[in-house]
């Protein structure tokens, strides 16, 4: 049973999410439990944060919960939209780290090294997002189904852009980042998890039919090789 609780917003401490329980980066199995009067800014009962992972639940009850708006004395931050905001820095550190690996992969492999040597070497480095690792499957079996799809990142990007701008804060990286994703969707990888931008970037062609001619240069970037092109 968890109950009574409440999740502040105290800055350095606590981002106000999940009175009862706050997931990041985790599956969760919840099973034969009550959740109940809580109280969080953002999920007052239950609250996951977005990304490659998942949350099960069965024969429980979350009942009472509530969502609250703090007040803003000095030391404390939030309020009505902390939630969405906190949500937004997550999906944008997932599209930013995912496609730098990409690019950084696609590099690699124009060097001579070959993807398992890069994963082997790379993924539980403090260079490589720990969530990375999981993506490693979907991309060895090139089967990219969704469990976040690549436009509902592009998506929360773009807003987390169009924010940025409105508070005055310069975004130059993700605003490159968004619209490789943006190509990504045209080029078919839309509806596919977002981990696809890695088959774009490093052009693994795995689309093309058998008896398709395959490009002179091995496992080029198409971002990169379209910004070498002479003017």
């Amino acid at each position: 049973m968890i109950e009574n609780n409440t999740a502040t917003v105290i800055s350095g401490t606590s981002g106000g999410l999940g009175g009862g329980i706050a997931v990041f980066a985790v599956h969760v199995s919840i099973f034969d439990s009550i959740i109940a009067q809580n109280r969080a800014v953002d999920g007052g009962g239950v609250y996951q944060a977005p990304g490659p992972w998942g949350m099960e639940i069965d024969a429980s009850t979350i009942s009472r919960n509530t969502t609250y708006i703090l007040p803003s004395p000095s030391g404390q931050v939030g309020g009505r939209g902390a939630g969405t905001s906190f949500k937004m820095v997550i999906n944008l550190l997932l599209g930013n780290a995912m496609a730098a690996f990409a690019e950084a992969m696609a590099l690699g492999q124009g060097l001579g090294l070959s993807s398992k040597i890069l994963f082997d070497s790379l993924l539980g480095t403090p260079a490589v997002a720990p969530f990375l690792a999981a993506k490693r499957e979907k991309i060895d079996n090139h089967d990219y189904e969704a469990e976040f799809s690549l436009r509902w990142l592009q998506k929360d990007m773009q807003l987390a852009t169009v924010s940025a701008y409105e508070a005055g804060v310069a975004m130059p990286i993700t605003n490159i980042a968004k619209e490789i994703y943006r190509l990504a969707m045209r080029d078919g990888h839309a509806t596919e998890d977002f981990s696809a931008i890695y088959e774009f970037v490093t052009d693994n062609d795995s689309s093309l039919p058998p008896s398709a001619p395959r490009p002179s240069l091995p496992r080029s970037s198409k971002v990169a090789a379209t910004s070498a092109k002479p003017a």
